[in-house]
């Protein structure tokens, strides 16, 4: 797959995301304005439902994120080590080539110093994917980041909700 296409790919489910966790994004780009209509439960059950249908999707964005973070940082690790392993073999035909060149060995020299060339645009290649992979490690972080905080301040809503439920039964 070219890296043009993978990049594409997952910028849309960078972007997928982003709607998922900012339902207020989502308006925006469904023509709702600012619009936002909050619809409050009358009873405690019926409100606590509300509740827990609410954290249950924003743990399922949180989930994706989750799985989006950790292939972003796989893909950026492993193109890590695939550099590392370019210019280790990048060193090793220099030296080889610079062997032959002293031994007089001038057509393998040539060889050596094309496979050499290759190896550098390979390097060059990789480098690239090095740099957009970190990229977009940082933003699916950020994306992840903010999906725990709405996790968690959600969560965090319900329980003061709860004990003020419980306070008024009381």
């Amino acid at each position: 797959m070219d890296l043009i296409v993978l990049l594409i790919i997952i910028a849309f489910a960078i972007f997928g995301l982003a709607l998922l966790l900012f339902p207020e994004l989502r308006a925006l780009c469904m023509g709702g304005g600012g619009i936002f209509i909050k619809k409050v439960a009358s009873t405690p059950e019926g409100a606590k439902a509300a509740y827990d249908r609410k954290i249950n999707e924003l743990q399922e964005v949180y989930n994706k994120s989750d799985e989006s973070l950790r292939l972003a940082v796989g893909k950026f690790e492993e193109s890590k080590s695939e550099l590392g392993r370019l210019q280790k073999r990048l060193g090793k035909v220099e030296q080889e080539c610079e062997n032959l060149v002293q031994r007089g060995q001038m057509e393998l020299a040539t060889v050596k110093a094309e496979e050499r060339q290759e190896i550098i645009e390979q390097i060059a290649n990789v480098d690239e994917m090095v740099t957009k992979y970190e990229e977009i490690v940082k933003e699916a972080t950020m994306i992840h980041e903010q999906a725990e905080r709405a996790l968690e301040k959600q969560k965090q809503k319900q329980k003061k909700q709860y004990k003020e439920w419980k306070m008024i039964r009381i």
